[in-house]
């Protein structure tokens, strides 16, 4: 900033600036001696310059040095002059940390690839947090907590400075004030003005997490980047980057990291005797514990916590096939698809009778859309345990997929057998009737998994689906927005309200909903090709052969989209590219008579009344009624 440097060997007050050092919030620190008292190094702050004309930021420059004035503590930088300059400008003369900031130790630790020794951690974090509780108890907010404000002095003891944009806590509540400080440090709440005590927790955690990590618990290079990830997403355990850290530090840290304040600890000095408080070790647990306590996580859907236990007794007895199998189980809710296979072979490998197992491979296999392999596998588990009910639901979604649906009902209606109130099996027998085109049975099954579980989109969906095949579209309606109040982004349920309002002539309905899941997933053919229709009815013909070219680009298998574009085509008169849209969507689904009819259509426009006839024909012995 233009003459800055002009302070450089001048004289302000009993000192004289030697060098200059950096910039804080506010001001620019210089190095400086005192003129008589030679030995005495100094760090002097001086406003920027282009404060020069705001009283607001003067004050809170001279605030800064009032605060260091009354708090007085073994780790607060010592305050020793303030005043102002003879052009006017407000400055404060402070210790001079002679071994520079906790910044500068964590890069030069950085520079030789290491991370701070955890002893040496604990105790900068001990003795800033001595500061800070100090602080806190004169109900004051340092709201500016990073590396760049904890300096070191010529004993290396931790001070921390630079209360530029602290607050005053009028009550020993919150404070409301501006969303100020540094958005690698901030707590969630300071993002939205409110600074508290445990603000400042949440800053000292995130730099416990730095020293330990080697990286703070989130990064960004935008400012509302950072803000939204410190108020929405959990920190990665810093173990993760770091597995020497011991857990009751890990946790302490999580906990103070927390994005609600009332669930961090109630000061300062508990979250630093967490930090240093080795818990007492329980009794050593057995691999039969660790099997029950994965299993008890497990059902709580906490399944990284749950595939830690089932390590830890895999670890104590590498042949316990129960625990490889609860591996196998958690990984594959973790979507680790390639370690849940290999944990379930383990298992097989360590007992061939297991049916679980076996189950489980077929729950990979099957998500990976190996069919037929996934259906071997759980038929396996039915001959070791004819009584496992997930093998059966497992063997009815294969043998669905597989098109052998009435095998599929009959795998569905063993497991009902065997659990009259499972819910996947009603909704997987639902499912199998709807493609057998048995929609009132279907709509049975599927009333009877939403009863069971109301909350569950599937039943529904298929409830919708059902009613709208027997032509009850206003139930139909009602079911696809049951589904929309329990998750607004369901892309079927879009699709399907707008195919029913598309059949209902409700057509600018229809196209917001199109319009509404293609923005959901801009990749999905089907929403595109109903578009089209709705489109071709509303009489925008071209904007109706754009979605139908687009479905096709996405899903060159689409028939329905094949069959709109030629009666777009047909529209424009475009007779030979009509007949040979129709004949593409005749090729991908033959059994549609609608299909055929306008087929029918193109070759009569085409004169060639022979083959138009046969089209006819052909649609009629389908069941075309148009």
């Amino acid at each position: 900033m233009q003459g800055e440097d002009r302070y450089l060997g001048r004289q302000i007050g009993n000192y004289r600036i030697a060098s200059a050092l950096n910039s804080g919030t506010f001001g620019r620190v210089y190095k400086g001696e005192h003129i008589i008292l030679t030995h005495r190094i100094v760090a002097i702050k001086i406003l920027h310059l282009n404060y020069l004309g705001s009283t607001e930021e003067q004050e809170a420059f001279l605030r800064e040095a009032q605060f260091l004035e009354l708090l007085k503590h073994t780790h607060i930088l010592p305050i020793y002059d303030v005043g102002i300059d003879d052009d006017g400008f407000p400055y404060l003369v402070a210790e001079f940390a002679a071994n520079g900031s906790l910044r500068d130790l964590l890069r030069s630790y950085q520079k030789q690839k290491r991370l701070l020794p955890v002893q040496e951690c604990l105790r900068i974090l001990s003795e800033v947090g001595e500061a800070l509780q100090y602080v806190h108890q004169e109900n004051i907010v340092h709201r500016d907590l990073k590396p760049e404000n904890i300096l070191f002095d010529s004993k290396n003891s931790a001070l921390i400075a630079d209360f530029g944009v602290a607050v005053f806590l009028e009550t020993t509540r919150t404070k409301y004030a501006n969303a100020t400080g540094s958005p690698l440090y901030m707590a969630p709440e300071q993002f939205e003005g409110l600074a508290s005590r445990r603000s400042d927790q949440y800053a000292l955690a995130c730099i416990a997490y730095e020293m330990l990590a080697g990286r703070p618990p989130f990064n960004s290079s935008h400012p509302l980047a950072l803000g939204m990830k410190h108020q929405n997403e959990l920190p990665e355990p810093p173990s993760h980057f770091n597995p020497r850290i011991p857990l009751h530090i890990e946790k302490a840290i999580l906990r103070a990291l927390a994005k609600q304040r009332e669930d961090r600890y109630p000061d300062i000095t508990s979250f630093i005797q967490a930090l240093l408080e080795q818990p007492v070790e329980p009794p050593q647990k057995t691999k039969e514990d660790w099997l029950e306590d994965g299993y008890v996580l497990f059902n709580k859907r906490q399944y990284e916590d749950a595939l830690a236990a089932f390590d830890q007794a895999c670890r104590l007895d590498p042949s316990f096939a129960d625990a490889h199998e609860g591996c196998g189980t958690a990984l594959f809710s973790l979507d680790r698809m390639e370690e849940a296979l290999e944990a379930y072979e383990r298992t097989i490998q360590l007992n061939p009778s297991y049916a679980a197992a076996f189950s489980g491979k077929g729950n990979i296999l099957f998500a990976s859309k190996n069919y037929a392999g996934a259906l071997q596998a759980y038929e396996h588990a039915i001959l070791l345990d004819p009584s496992l009910v997930d093998a059966y639901i497992g063997k009815g979604n294969a043998l669905y997929y597989l098109g052998r649906h009435d095998e599929a009902i009959r795998a569905y209606d063993a497991a009902l057998r065997l659990d009259p109130d499972s819910v996947a099996a009603y909704d997987g027998k639902g499912w199998a009737l709807w493609h057998n085109k048995h929609y009132q049975t279907a709509l049975e099954a599927f009333d009877h998994a939403a009863r069971l579980d109301p909350r569950n989109v599937s039943p529904f969906i298929g409830k919708g689906r059902s009613l709208y095949s027997l032509g009850r579209f206003e139930d139909a309606l009602t079911c696809f927005r049951r589904v929309l109040a329990l998750d607004p982004r369901h892309v079927q349920a879009h699709e399907y309200t707008a195919d029913t309002l598309y059949f209902l002539q409700r057509y600018e309905e229809a196209l917001q909903e199109y319009e509404t899941a293609i923005e959901l997933e801009p990749h999905l053919a089907a929403p595109l090709s109903g578009k089209g229709r709705v489109l071709y009815e509303l009489g925008m013909y071209e904007e109706s052969l754009a979605a139908f070219e687009e479905a096709l680009r996405i899903n060159p298998h689409l028939a329905s989209a094949y069959n709109g574009r030629g009666k777009v085509f047909m529209h424009f008169e475009c007779y030979e590219d009509a007949l040979g849209s129709f004949e593409q969507a005749i090729d991908l689904q033959p059994r549609i008579g609608a299909f055929h009819h306008n087929k029918a259509e193109a070759l009569k426009q085409l004169e060639h009344s022979g083959e138009a006839e046969e089209a006819y024909e052909q649609a009629r012995q389908l069941g075309y009624k148009g």
